[in-house]
């Protein structure tokens, strides 16, 4: 099998957390665009085959996060040298050293998913441990979700994204069956719970633009899966998705600057609420890298004017 080697990496670090982009070796002349940053290094930029993301600086070493695009799969670290430095999509090198990201042509792309799964319950105090699934989607389910017709930006017609949740989504159901297995013996509201956690958690917050070169848009429950990251349209439509098909009710919250979900559980002792009719969603906050309770909400947020949007199997038809 040919692999080709598509980034060199000039790890020059001064401080900081940042994204560099990768080149595919040889396929660029002289003219390839290079972008100098004085506090990241010197990186060269083209994001045909992925990215790789500095998670951590902690002089004198840096650690690296490769991330393949669709049809690209990540193999392998590579010294100078051409050695294999290290075939987990992490890496932790000094901070001088130069080193090759390698990627090869693929049709299917396996996504690491460490989430904050909680173990015990008692009262309000929900312990937790970092859990790993590690699930392999199809590349095509990808493309096809990008070039599909659905909703992107507010209209007249759609002004939320609640034509986008869909519980019947294949990769959506993949996380279904894990979490259904995950949360056996739970009560409604631990289940609840557990979900809002794994999209808080497995789903990193990340702005549209960086994402899809686009201040905004709307991203379906599988480009949310497959990118493993989302901003808060993206992640409230996946937290619906899966809680629907877990057999919940659920609505979107939206506010001026701002989207959240909103679940119908019982037991929940205290948080916000919101009610239609007789019925009584609670909060939901998915925009965030850490595990947050069900009904909690930022202060800004609570007293905050807001539209809620119920969703309805008819309302994605």
């Amino acid at each position: 099998m040919n692999i080709k080697l598509v980034a060199i990496l000039i790890a020059v670090m001064l401080a900081g957390i940042g994204i560099y982009y990768i080149v595919a070796d040889g396929d660029r002349g002289t003219d390839t665009p290079v972008e100098q940053n004085t506090e990241y290094g010197t990186v060269v930029v083209d994001d045909d085959y992925g990215t790789v993301r500095i998670v951590l600086y902690d002089p004198p070493n840096v650690t690296y996060q490769a991330t393949s695009n669709v049809g690209y799969a990540f193999v392998s670290w590579q010294d100078g040298t051409g050695t294999v430095i290290g075939t987990d999509t992490t890496v932790t090198v000094d901070s001088s050293a130069v080193i090759t990201a390698v990627f090869e042509p693929s049709a299917t792309r396996t996504v690491a998913y460490s989430w904050s799964c909680p173990v015990s319950f008692s009262g309000q105090t929900v312990v937790t441990e970092t859990v790993t699934q590690t699930v392999t989607y199809d590349n095509d389910d990808y493309i096809a979700a990008e070039v599909s017709d659905a909703v992107r930006y507010a209209t007249v017609d759609d002004p939320t994204p609640v034509s986008l949740i869909d519980p019947d989504d294949t990769n959506v159901q993949t996380i279904v069956t894990y979490l259904t297995s995950i949360t056996s013996g739970m009560t409604d509201l631990q289940r609840a719970t557990a979900i809002l956690y794994w999209v808080q958690t497995a789903i990193d917050y990340e702005t549209d633009l960086t994402l899809y070169g686009q201040t905004e848009y709307w991203a379906t429950p599988t480009e949310c899966l497959f990118n493993a990251h989302g901003d808060c349209e993206d992640t409230a439509v996946l937290f619906c998705s899966i809680a629907v098909a877990m057999g919940y009710d659920v609505a979107l919250v939206g506010f001026s600057d701002h989207m959240g979900a909103a679940v119908v559980v019982d037991g929940v002792s205290d948080g916000q609420t919101y009610t239609s009719g007789e019925t009584v969603y609670t909060y939901c906050e998915t925009a965030t890298d850490q595990a947050w309770g069900i009904g909690n909400i930022s202060p800004s947020y609570g007293s905050a004017e807001y539209s809620l949007t119920e969703y309805t199997a008819e309302v994605s038809e």
